[in-house]
């Protein structure tokens, strides 16, 4: 019996009960994903290679792929919300001593829905819908254009229901925390996501006791396959760069990945 994996964000719940080394002809990938996600499967089917074949009667074989192969597939494609070039102008400073240690979390959720709502849907999808920066120490202007991060806009039938919560933290050394829940809060906004999202820059004010401080970054549409793709261009195109620096600029790391636990150590 093989092992069942969990993706994020399918469209339908038969699909995470697939067991990856099990057949699945393409009529049964296209009943697992749903009748709209049927020209998705049409389209996958010819991309997905090798193929085996599974007897459906007596004299009669059909093409075949296991689950895994078309978990993959499918995971591939899946819309994402990249953001990038993401910097803080004047953020307030919480600090006694010194400025504040700002980082930022990100978390796309459903319009009108409190962050914490959205945390708790983003962690019921393996974490897809949120990410989180590093640590700026003793900075209220943070640049973090190096950090890029995917959001996860996975089955969500209308993007114009959505919006991206931006909230901006300064994190407290003294206190002895696995989570950012106890650290304060510079301040926080929201961007409604375009129900034809293509690409833009945008600047959200934070919200906060003096209206203080604001976020800049760029969202553009895309998919895992195609971002892969252009992480690769770009590292063929760049000169020689350190393997450090290069995991430091792809570290769109997911909450609850094996990536973000290093990510945390490194950066918390």
């Amino acid at each position: 019996m093989g092992a069942t994996a969990s993706i994020n964000n399918t469209p339908n719940v038969l699909f995470d009960e697939l067991e990856d080394d099990h057949f699945v002809t393409e009529e049964k990938a296209k009943e697992l994903l749903g009748p709209a996600q049927t020209n998705l499967v049409a389209e996958l089917w010819d991309e997905i290679e090798p193929k085996g074949s599974v007897k459906l009667e007596e004299d009669i074989e059909e093409e075949a792929i296991t689950g895994a192969q078309l978990r993959s597939a499918v995971v591939s494609k899946l819309d994402i919300l990249e953001i990038s070039n993401l910097h803080c102008v004047g953020l307030r400073d919480a600090d006694y001593i010194g400025k504040s240690d700002p980082y930022v979390v990100l978390v796309l959720g459903r319009v009108g829905t409190s962050f914490e709502e959205k945390m708790a849907e983003a962690a019921m999808s393996a974490g897809g819908g949120m990410a989180k920066t590093h640590i700026m120490k003793n900075d209220l202007n943070p640049d973090y254009r190096e950090w890029s991060c995917a959001l996860e806009l996975g089955s969500y039938l209308s993007h114009a229901d959505l919006e991206v919560h931006v909230k901006v933290f300064d994190s407290d050394d003294m206190i002895e925390c696995l989570s950012f829940i106890k650290d304060d809060v510079l301040g926080e906004a929201t961007l409604k996501v375009p129900a034809d999202i293509i690409s833009s820059k945008v600047q959200v004010t934070l919200k906060n006791r003096s209206d203080k401080g604001a976020v800049v970054f760029n969202y553009r549409k895309t998919n895992r396959k195609m971002r892969e793709e252009l992480t690769m261009h770009e590292k063929m195109s760049a000169k020689v760069v350190d393997k450090d620096d290069i995991q430091k600029l792809h570290l769109g790391v997911i909450y609850g990945s094996p990536e973000y636990e290093a990510f945390d150590k490194v950066f918390a």
